[in-house]
């Protein structure tokens, strides 16, 4: 290099320079949102993101999924499982985009920002309910699977009883879990998860394939590829519509997902959401892998004798590890749990202030619960890069909460707010998992009202509003409408499927 010739200087790199090593440690600018001028922090990974998006989608419902290809057929029903794996995959990246427009952190504050308090209020409502139906319905599960398993063990009669033991696991290993704050800290609790899951299929495939023969009189008529009739298909499709739903944690992993893991190599993605949507695929197509060999392997292992449960099909008297199979699941529901919890315990804080507002009409206490990784730090600091549009956002919309020079920090009282909204939520779910076991046929209901909000309305309605601005692409608005029919469709006729079943 000659002594006169111009150094090109990245301005973005140089602005606020000073003493501090953490000045040189900001990004190259990218033109979206979270993904611009986001500097290093101790925010999740990718491998980390991919785990606890994979955990919050598979759940209880993969065990009604060969049932439901029973019902279905084998090619109608690995049809479907496809189909709605691209359609949560787009409604997630509808999201992220709106995520990224509104520069906010949560679901509800995007609504918020982009229709108001009361759309806000609506999503927090919404992902709370959603979230509460699958936390009860997982403790239900696992008060059905454990406490048999203690009873063929011979474990002590306290354990054996499906109350003690539930509060046992309640205090011993739920709450501490979901007491986190930070959903990155959960990321080796999903691994355990994903890894029982792929016990699960191994077994479930080798059964199918006769490897493992758990039927005497198996019958020599070959499995079903289409459904015989409509009415199977709707009945099932509850199941499989919701079989990918994790929405509602996409804006919180994606706020915890870190730009790059060391400021000396730049990252290889263009964007933070281009990382983020790395992730997205990644899971929806393991999940998608994962459900269709479950559903297909275990229908074929057990044809015409599936059950709506498939644990239900492990009889010890055909497959003698059975019980262990079935308690072994319970691990799943338990990590599965905590990540789940996540979400809903920052939709009933900003559903508390709400109620707080509504009362006090007090402006200046109403401080929005921004679910993001203790760890990050300010978004935009240095203002935005050049050309780009100003937010329509407050200037404290892209301050990180968590920030210890921001007004928001956490204290020690909110901490224990926190803390106590965790207990609180533990606590209902455990109680009404105990006295009402059945309370998930109620839950069924407001979940297909929710859940097909939270997974495909709600995105849909924010991208057409994204779309539709000026600084948009107007020729994306009808697909954010589509989505948003779609799911408004999906909603209401699994709500309906769900009433007619249980009347």
């Amino acid at each position: 290099m000659q002594p006169d010739e111009a150094v090109e200087v990245n301005p973005y790199l140089l602005a606020g320079a000073d003493s501090s090593p953490t000045a040189c440690k900001m990004l190259t600018a990218h033109p979206e949102g979270l993904g611009s001028m986001m500097p290093l922090s101790e925010g999740s990974s990718l491998r980390g993101t991919i785990f606890n998006l994979v955990n919050t989608m598979i759940g209880g419902g993969i065990l009604g999924l060969p049932f439901a290809m029973r019902q279905c057929g084998t090619v109608l029903g690995a049809v479907l499982l496809i189909v709605f794996a691209m359609l949560t995959d787009l409604a997630a990246w509808m999201l992220l985009v709106c995520v990224d427009a509104t520069r906010q952190k949560s679901y509800a504050l995007v609504g918020e920002t982009l229709y108001g308090p009361l759309m806000g209020l609506c999503v927090d409502l919404a992902v709370f309910l959603n979230n509460l139906g699958v936390l009860i319905s997982y403790v239900v599960v696992i008060g059905d699977l454990v406490p048999p398993f203690m009873t063929y063990i011979s474990a002590p009669a306290l354990l054996q009883n499906r109350a003690s033991l539930l509060s046992c696991v309640a205090l011993c290993i739920l709450l501490p879990m979901s007491c986190l704050r930070s959903m990155g800290a959960l990321r080796y609790t999903s691994l355990v998860c994903l890894f029982m899951i792929l016990l699960l299929l191994i077994l479930v495939v080798a059964m199918g394939t006769g490897i493992i023969d758990v039927h005497e009189d198996r019958s020599s008529s070959s499995p079903r590829l289409f459904a015989e009739s409509a009415r199977p298909v709707f009945t099932q499709m509850p199941v499989i519509v919701f079989a990918y739903n994790c929405a509602m944690n996409v804006p919180i992993l994606y706020s915890e997902l870190r730009r790059q893991k060391t400021e000396l190599v730049d990252s290889k993605f263009g964007t933070k959401r281009s990382k983020m949507m790395l992730a997205m695929h990644t899971s929806v197509a393991a999940v998608a892998a994962i459900y269709c060999l479950v559903a297909v392997y275990g229908y074929l292992a057990f044809e015409e004798h599936t059950a709506p449960d498939i644990l239900t099909n492990f009889q010890s008297d055909i497959f003698s590890p059975a019980p262990y199979v079935r308690v072994s699941y319970s691990l799943v529901l338990i990590c599965s749990y905590p990540v789940m919890c996540f979400s809903c315990v920052a939709s009933l804080h900003r559903l508390l202030l709400h109620v707080r507002a509504a009362f006090c009409r007090d402006e200046e206490d109403y401080v929005p619960f921004m679910a993001a990784s203790p760890g990050s730090h300010a978004l935009f600091p240095h203002g935005l890069p050049s050309g780009q549009p100003e937010s329509s956002c407050s200037d404290d919309s892209t301050a990180d909460p968590f920030d210890s020079k921001n007004a928001n920090t956490p204290s020690e009282t909110s901490r224990a707010a926190h803390l106590i909204e965790v207990v609180s939520l533990v606590s209902l779910t455990l109680i009404l998992g105990v006295l009402l076991p059945n309370v998930s046929a109620i839950f069924g209901i407001t979940g297909g009202l929710c859940g097909g909000a939270v997974t495909f309305v709600f995105p849909g309605l924010f991208f057409a509003k994204v779309a539709r601005e000026p600084e948009g692409a107007d020729l994306w608005a009808p697909l954010g409408y589509i989505m948003l029919a779609l799911g408004a469709m999906l909603s209401v006729g699994t709500t309906l499927l769900v009433a007619w079943h249980i009347a």
